[in-house]
């Protein structure tokens, strides 16, 4: 397996999914936390040209508005494309089917609304 994001380990409380197909949407178990969360969640890691852009469709499909936290993900070049023209494709791309923010961000404004539903 690839290693974790220097700064994204995972924490004991969270949840890991495994899945067979680029989309996150591909693991049971990740269907039934996003449609549980009414498709309220972030998402972080690696591949953002892959794995992101699979999930921020399949997500659109099923009325899901993740953020995905574009400071957080990691992209790989491709043949004779650097990482960093497949970074500034899929930054364009993304925003069409999900909410695009950073991290600190989505941060104070998750905690906004946790402290407010207390």
């Amino acid at each position: 397996y690839p290693r974790w994001i220097e700064g994204f380990e995972p924490n004991r409380r969270d949840m890991i999914f495994d899945r067979q197909r680029p989309s996150c949407y591909a693991s049971a178990e990740f269907r039934k936390l996003a449609d549980d969360s009414a498709g309220q969640y972030a998402v972080a890691g690696r591949f953002g040209e892959l794995a992101c852009l699979s999930t921020a469709v399949d997500a659109l499909h099923r009325g899901h508005r993740p953020a995905f936290l574009m400071d957080a993900l990691m992209h790989r070049g491709h043949e004779q494309i650097s990482a960093a023209d497949i970074r500034r494709a899929t930054t364009c791309i993304l925003p069409l089917y999900v909410e695009t923010t950073n991290t600190q961000t989505w941060i104070r404004t998750a905690s906004r609304r946790a402290g407010a539903a207390i």
